[in-house]
């Protein structure tokens, strides 16, 4: 009984061992430990890439050449030198046109053309009558030197070469203010174109700058009856044309 024990526990013991054995070794051993060193070094900046030099330059075209010149084409032979016809005697010189007539007659205080008396038109004329900003034409103060004014010539006088006189005004009315314009405050003048024939006398008048509201018929109407001095030509008294002009003031 008692040997049957020890025999038990014997192989209880080896049992129990083995079993101690085998967990031993199934566990495993720690792992190893292995201190590793880590070193950071900047790498080195690639090296620069290469640069390629610039093309060379496309060689200019050569130009083309130059077309042939022509051959000049050859000149004409010379033609015979017509003899110049003779020349004609030269037209004797034109006469000298007769100098345009200018004078001027001053028709203020009642006296005028050449110192002779003249009545004066308008004596109702206020002093203080107011003026417009711009002057136009009304009563009459001055008769004003003509502009154009030429001695017509005849065929029979084509051999003087005497420029004709200028007619000189003997007396002339004066002519009268309008109520029409005195009330418009017109002043100014009005030009008009005359005739004197050899007698002195006014025959034919044409208004050639006109003032309006009665002035021009009032200036014509004293034109007509004003008296001249004929020009003279070569010692005879001839007919001129010219232009004067007659002034009216307030």
């Amino acid at each position: 009984m008692a040997k049957n024990r020890i025999v038990l526990l014997y192989v209880g013991s080896l049992l129990a061992h083995g079993v101690l054995a085998a967990a031993v070794s199934a566990i495993e051993p720690p792992a190893r430990v292995e201190t590793v060193r880590i070193t950071m070094r900047e790498a080195p900046p690639p090296p620069p890439e290469p640069v390629e030099p610039p093309p060379p330059p496309p060689e200019p075209e050569a130009p083309p050449p130059p077309p042939p010149e022509a051959a000049p084409e050859p000149a004409p032979p010379p033609r015979p030198r017509a003899e110049p016809p003779p020349e004609a005697a030269p037209p004797p010189p034109p006469m000298p046109a007769a100098a345009p007539l200018d004078f001027g007659v001053a028709m203020q205080g009642g006296v005028g053309l050449g110192g002779v008396a003249v009545p004066v038109g308008d004596v109702h004329a206020s002093p203080t009558a107011p003026r417009e900003a711009v002057t136009r034409t009304a009563s009459a103060r001055a008769l004003e030197a003509p502009q154009e004014a030429r001695a017509p010539r005849a065929a029979s006088e084509d051999a003087c070469a005497e420029d004709a006189t200028r007619p000189r005004p003997v007396s002339m009315p004066q002519p009268a203010y309008t109520d029409e314009a005195r009330s418009a405050q017109i002043e100014g003048r009005v030009r008009v174109r005359i005739e004197v024939d050899a007698t002195g006398a006014v025959t034919s008048v044409e208004v050639v700058e006109g003032l309006g509201h009665g002035l021009d018929e009032a200036a014509t109407a004293a034109v007509r009856d004003a008296r001249f001095e004929p020009a003279m030509r070569c010692g005879e008294a001839t007919t001129a044309t010219f232009t004067i002009s007659v002034r009216f003031t307030l």
